[in-house]
């Protein structure tokens, strides 16, 4: 089965975290022959929300990760701007070592999944990044079945 490429938006400064993700995309782009089921990546990479902004308003992306340690994502701001930007784009955290408890909140108000940036590897990143788009995915097609759902049942409607 063949599948368009993905586009990821990576929000990360830090440079080790940054090989270790081009590694992983790597090793996936290897390993598509025996693993089908691994999509291949478009990535663009940007250091601070701002330029994820300017992006967002110009770009579709299909998810996005999220270094929790750069500059500007403290009391998860990053995070808050770029869901008000793009309220239905899968984030998905990369959190420093120290700092799980902060993604573990960030998904209690929306990221999709998180990742410890020094344990990235290449199948659970490809798992964790498909997973967060499929279950975005329902979770948009669930909300659309809710509100026509809402339409079709509300007192003024006419048949």
């Amino acid at each position: 089965m063949k599948y368009d490429a993905l586009h990821l938006l990576i929000v990360e400064d830090n440079r080790e975290t940054t090989l270790l993700l081009e590694e992983a995309f790597t090793e996936m782009e290897d390993l598509r022959f025996i693993h089908p089921w691994i999509r291949t990546f478009r990535r663009e990479y940007v250091v601070d929300p701002g330029s994820a902004l300017r992006l967002l308003r110009d770009n579709h992306y299909d998810a996005a990760l999220l270094g929790l340690a750069i500059p500007g994502s403290r009391e998860s701001s990053a995070f808050d701007l770029i869901r008000e930007r793009s309220p239905d784009l899968p984030v998905i955290v990369l959190a420093p070592p120290d700092d799980e408890l902060r993604a573990i909140q960030l998904i209690r108000r929306g990221a999709q999944d998180y990742a410890l940036a020094n344990e990235i590897d290449c199948l659970p990143l490809a798992r964790t990044i498909g997973n967060a788009i499929e279950r975005s995915r329902w979770r948009l097609a669930f909300l659309r079945l809710c509100e026509n759902s809402r339409i079709e049942n509300s007192p003024g409607r006419v048949v």
